[in-house]
């Protein structure tokens, strides 16, 4: 249950667990990490229990750091110099960091948004945070909450991020997962 919109969170060691209600939606987000790999993924339950069809636009969004931190915390904006994006078949984006020295390897990284259920439209998605946030915006994402489409442009971009979007219908009683 929520009380004044607030959800109930649930921490234990491989994985975080999140339940919130938006209006008639039941929201469940399990993020589950691999202790072993570098693999991290977010699963999120929609449940509809009010007596309409809803229509919501799911966003997943990260800032990729490809490097150790302390290299991202002495010169975030040196290291993301080195990254480079391309997308791949199915909506994904793929993240390459660049080797920087002679006995380096590029290191790389995947990004998608997957559900079985029905959705409209394909995957939409943005890898520049100005474009993303909006100039000076600290608050809901420009793009968000205008709920406008995001660019699908690959290009340079000093502040990279990676935000996936899916616009998914889920019927009253219907749970959707992504």
């Amino acid at each position: 249950s929520t009380l004044n919109n607030v959800g109930k969170t649930i921490f234990a060691p491989d994985k975080m667990k999140y339940t919130k209600t938006e209006g008639n939606i039941n929201i469940k987000t399990i993020v589950t990490v691999a202790p072993e790999d570098n693999v991290e993924i977010r699963r999120l339950e929609l449940t509809n229990s009010g007596n309409s069809i809803e229509t919501l636009e799911v966003t997943g969004y990260l800032e990729p750091v490809l490097s150790t931190e302390i290299q991202d915390y002495a010169h975030t904006a040196f290291n993301n110099l080195f990254l480079s994006f391309r997308e791949a078949e199915n909506g994904s984006i793929i993240i390459k960091r660049n080797k920087r020295g002679e006995k380096q390897k590029n290191i790389y990284s995947a990004v998608g948004l997957y559900t079985e259920n029905e959705t409209i439209g394909d995957v939409e998605y943005e890898i520049d945070k100005e474009k993303f946030n909006g100039r000076g915006n600290l608050s809901i994402p420009t793009l968000v909450k205008n709920s406008t489409p995001f660019t699908n442009k690959i290009r340079l971009t000093i502040d990279p991020i990676v935000a996936l979007r899916k616009t998914v219908k889920i019927k009253s009683g219907e749970s959707k997962t992504i």
